[in-house]
């Protein structure tokens, strides 16, 4: 009965080997930089919650990928870009998504399937501390290991 354990640290593992993550936290969003010493960029994960289908297990799980907003004091020159670096960060952070739903979708065991597409939504300075990134939504196939009772 490790599936709970076993989805979360796979998905751990896989975001802290990612060159464009620094750390790797869990729970709800509003403990995203809870303790203010976050070395992004930062990944978050949240398991929404679980669904006991038989003998598989439904884990839906939203990872948050989020840097923080560097904003020029140099006049803006450009309207359509602006005086940050948010774009650059909509691009490297999605790509980290990319790459751990790519992964997990190849998988190096068994133990779990990927179902359905992921949903990426587009987050912008939440939490008020500047952050910026996406937050995406996906569901995760675990068989239910428990012996029976």
């Amino acid at each position: 009965m490790q599936a709970f354990y076993n989805i979360l640290d796979k998905i751990k593992t896989l975001l802290i080997a990612d060159d464009f993550v620094n750390t790797v936290t869990k729970g709800q969003q509003t403990d995203i930089d809870n303790l203010k010493q976050t070395m992004y960029p930062v990944s978050h994960i949240h398991l929404n919650d679980v669904t006991l289908e038989g003998s598989t297990w439904r884990f839906n799980i939203t990872t948050y990928h989020l840097d923080i907003v560097d904003i020029s004091k140099d006049t803006t020159t450009d309207e359509f870009i602006g005086n940050d670096n948010e774009d650059d960060i909509m691009n490297t952070q999605l790509a980290v998504f990319a790459r751990l739903h790519a992964l997990l979708k190849k998988g190096e065991d068994n133990d779990y399937l990927l179902d359905g597409d992921p949903t990426c939504i587009p987050v912008s300075s939440i939490l008020d501390n500047g952050l910026s990134g996406w937050e995406c939504t996906f569901d995760v196939l675990m068989a239910n290991d428990m012996t029976k009772c």
